[in-house]
């Protein structure tokens, strides 16, 4: 709320008279300006072997997968999101082949949506996460469960109790998590 610019007003306006309550949001110039010192420009996109982005085609794909994404834009409002939550995720969604997509898209999610689930003693295996809304009075998850060398993709919704919405769940076949 702070960046937003919802603060506190600490002196009493009365009725018909002026408000002298100067807010000055000092939490989003930190914020903003961080994250511009963070990510002043484009990074730039080197192979392990040195090689740029125009004498590397799979480095060109990243780069313009990047650029489908918002290029900079995305990763100003991830920062932004990790400044303001101490938490950065983001979801890898497939590109869409049948209106032509080619790269796959990314979205920010909210934290506050986000459960992540760990095997215990052992904060390097991630064993599902759990991302959660609610829109209306319908309450939706999705649960994101690390199979070994897959993840399954379940969505859930409840109305009335929950249910399984098949076309909205799937399979991921990386052992890399959708959920990053």
């Amino acid at each position: 709320d702070y960046y937003l610019g919802k603060q506190q007003k600490f002196l009493k306006v009365k009725e018909e008279e002026p408000d002298d309550n100067v807010i000055l949001n000092v939490v989003r110039m930190v914020v903003d300006r961080t994250v511009n010192f963070l990510y002043p420009q484009v990074p730039e996109f080197y192979t392990i072997d040195g090689q740029t982005v125009t004498e590397s085609p799979s480095l060109q794909w990243v780069y313009d997968m990047f650029i489908f994404n918002g290029g900079l834009s995305f990763f100003h409002k991830a920062m932004i999101i990790g400044m303001l939550s101490g938490h950065v995720y983001v979801r890898i969604v497939p590109p869409n082949t049948a209106i032509g997509e080619v790269y796959p898209k990314l979205v920010p999610l909210s934290p506050k949506n986000v459960q992540t689930y760990w095997r215990s003693g052992d904060f390097n295996e991630v064993l599902w996460h759990e991302v959660s809304w609610k829109s209306g009075d319908v309450q939706y998850v999705i649960d994101f469960i690390n199979n070994g060398g897959s993840w399954s993709i379940r969505q859930y919704k409840y109305e009335k109790g929950w249910e399984l919405m098949p076309e909205k769940s799937g399979e991921w076949d990386s052992p890399y998590s959708p959920i990053v």
